[in-house]
């Protein structure tokens, strides 16, 4: 069982790591399906890369202002006590 343990420890204290990475490697795709026009898939993509810029980016890009506006002035309220800026 100390094996076990043993041989488990080093991917738990390499966890951070992996989650970078797996984010890195998403926010890539993203960025590869936006190039190619593919919106929606890469919204998805940046969504659970969490890239927030990207994410506001492109659906400006896309025209869909208002749910910039209710999404995402939302969580700038949430994390800063100032206004959202105008968008």
């Amino acid at each position: 069982m100390g094996d076990r343990v043993d041989y488990f420890i080093p991917l738990y204290a390499e966890w951070p790591i992996y989650v970078l990475l797996f984010r890195q490697l998403r926010k890539w795709w993203a960025q590869y399906l936006e190039s190619t026009q593919e919106m929606d898939a890469a919204l998805q993509f940046y969504e659970t890369a969490r890239d927030y810029l990207s994410l506001v980016r492109v659906n400006c890009y896309c025209g869909r202002l208002d749910k910039v506006a209710a999404k995402y002035s939302k969580t700038w309220r949430d994390h800063c006590h100032e206004r959202p800026p105008v968008l």
